[in-house]
């Protein structure tokens, strides 16, 4: 149930005639994609000392609790980064309010690049529509830094007490039953479904799309943003190290481990996503009557 993102397609012209016997392509990857980040953290040091960035600690604002996915993909990274870099990155947590005051936080410091939000589709897509009113606005005050990661969202039932044992079934019984059945989540507005290609941990449970739900593709993840009057120059070194990082083998292993991956997109690929996103979420508040105001 993991949504891959576009992967880069460096290295795709390589010959596979070039190898004298079987090659396990996922492993000829982690390894060519290792080699760029080790040759590119070479270089990424030298050009942030050189442009005068950063001049402190860089703060990655965390919108949860310590001890949560977000919260340990995030100091992942951060020492992944300080690695890569030669920087101090450090985590800091601000939860409440559905993450509005993390991303109120950030709106609000200096657009010089030493403070970057955690953010996924509650803060940059659906508490726009969700909240009604923000003193940020998600649109306007943030731009794109990198894919931090993706991890999977499951359903599950109580099979004691619920007589079914795939999705069909479960809609047959909701259908059968209107207003009946009760299901938790994590909040007014959070993200609970499940996306278009199933999950590395759970490789025989089908995914909803594979169910019937065509139109289901929405995956879970976190990016780092940052203000968006940071100067060019600076989110031009932050994209470059952030990419650096999360192509390591150690931050790739980090992620298996929390069942997720870290693929990049480009700027232009998250910008068209957050439109997407943005018009879905809207449609789904707008449709479900979903108010936390």
């Amino acid at each position: 149930m993991k949504k891959s993102f576009t992967q880069p397609k460096a290295f795709t012209g390589v010959p596979m005639t070039l190898f004298s016997r079987p090659v396990d392509v996922n492993r000829r990857r982690t390894l060519l994609r290792a080699s760029v980040a080790a040759s590119t953290a070479a270089l990424i040091g030298p050009v942030l000392a050189q442009s005068g960035f950063p001049s402190r600690p860089i703060r990655m604002v965390v919108p949860f609790a310590a001890g949560g996915p977000a919260d340990m993909m995030t100091r992942a990274l951060a020492n992944a980064l300080a690695t890569q870099t030669g920087h101090q990155w450090v985590v800091e947590n601000r939860p409440g309010a559905g993450g509005n005051i993390a991303a109120a936080h950030v709106a609000s410091s200096a657009p010089d690049g030493h403070t970057l939000l955690v953010a996924g589709q509650a803060i940059l897509a659906i508490n726009k529509p969700l909240f009604g009113k923000l003193s940020y606005d998600p649109e306007r005050d943030f731009t794109w830094i990198g894919m931090m990661g993706s991890q999977p969202n499951v359903l599950v039932i109580n099979t004691e007490a619920v007589p079914v044992s795939d999705m069909k079934g479960f809609i047959d019984l909701a259908r059968a039953q209107p207003g009946k059945l009760a299901y938790g989540s994590n909040g007014v507005g959070s993200l609970a479904h499940l996306k278009a290609k199933r999950s590395p941990a759970l490789p025989n449970v089908p995914t909803l799309i594979e169910s019937g739900f065509a139109d289901l593709d929405v995956p879970v993840w976190f990016a780092a943003v940052a203000h968006s009057a940071t100067p060019v120059p600076v989110l031009a070194s932050l994209r470059q190290a952030l990419a650096s990082a999360t192509a390591t083998g150690a931050y790739g292993a980090e992620m298996a481990k929390q069942h997720g991956s870290a693929e990049q997109i480009s700027v232009e690929a998250a910008e068209n996503m957050l439109v997407r996103e943005r018009r879905i979420w809207a449609e789904a508040v707008k449709i479900t009557g979903a108010t936390a105001s």
